[in-house]
This record gives structure tokens, sequence and C-alpha cells, in this order.
């Protein structure tokens, strides 16, 4: 009897540490995805796609960055700030007046997107009430009668 007390503890804590293990394991690939996430981002900001000194670099997506166990990232621009965004400057110069209208229409659609749910919902809760109070009238009706 104690040996299959034993037996079966010793199941038990294998079993918990093999979730435990697994938990761990899941919790460092996590942590490793989101390590390759910031280098991919490092990367962006330090030789932007439109750069014309920069020269494309080893990882050109994402899913490369993401999938590569490869840690070193090297920067292939050495131009100065304001000249690897200079053509981002350049179109914001150009076509600020579409951006600021995009920008506006987005918040004015998402205010009135807002204002809607917010007087759907008071509609449903007015109507609700409204259900209720005819149910009850019905139900004294019913009972004076």
């Amino acid at each position: 009897l104690q040996a299959l007390v034993l037996m079966s503890y010793s199941l038990f804590i294998q079993k918990h540490c093999n979730r435990i293990d697994h938990h761990w394991q899941q919790t460092l690939h996590n942590f490793i995805m989101l390590s390759h996430l910031y280098d991919y981002l490092r990367e962006l900001l330090l030789n932007p796609p439109l750069s014309p000194g920069g020269s494309p670099s080893a990882h050109n997506d994402i899913s490369s960055i993401l999938l590569d166990d490869n840690d070193s990232i090297n920067s292939t621009n050495s131009d100065p700030l304001l000249l690897r965004y200079l053509p981002l400057l350049v179109l914001l110069t150009l076509f600020w007046p579409i951006f600021v209208t995009l920008i506006a229409t987005s918040l004015s659609a998402s205010a009135w997107l807002f204002w809607l749910a917010i007087g759907a919902t008071t509609g449903l809760v007015q109507l609700l009430y409204v259900i209720y109070n005819f149910f009850m009238i019905t139900w004294d009706l019913a009972i004076l009668v």
C-alpha cells in the first residue's frame, strides 16, 4: 500500500512538473518573440525603408525577424536622423492636408459611432423598461378582472 501511495504521489508530482515545465517553455518562447519584435522595430527605426542612404538589411520583413534565431542587427544606415527620414518629411510636407483630413475624418467617425452606440443602448434600455411596465399593467389588469 505504501509503495502504491508513493508511486501515485510521484506520478502526480511528475504530471504537475511537466505542466509547469511546459508553462515556462511557453513563457520563454513568448519572451523570445517579444525580443525579436523589439529587434525588428529597432532595425526599422535605424534603417527606415524609404531612406536614401540606407541599403536593405538582411531582414526584409517581420516574419523573417520573428522566425530567425539570429540576434545581430547591423545598422546599414550611417546618415543623420534628418536625412534618414527626409522622404517621410517630404511626403508629410506635400500631403499634410490629406493626412489631416483623414485623421479628422477618423476621429469624427469614431465619435459618431460612439454616440450611435450610446443612443442604441439607451433606446434598448428604454424599450426594456416599457416592456416591463406593459407587462406589469397587464398583470394588474388580469388580477383585477
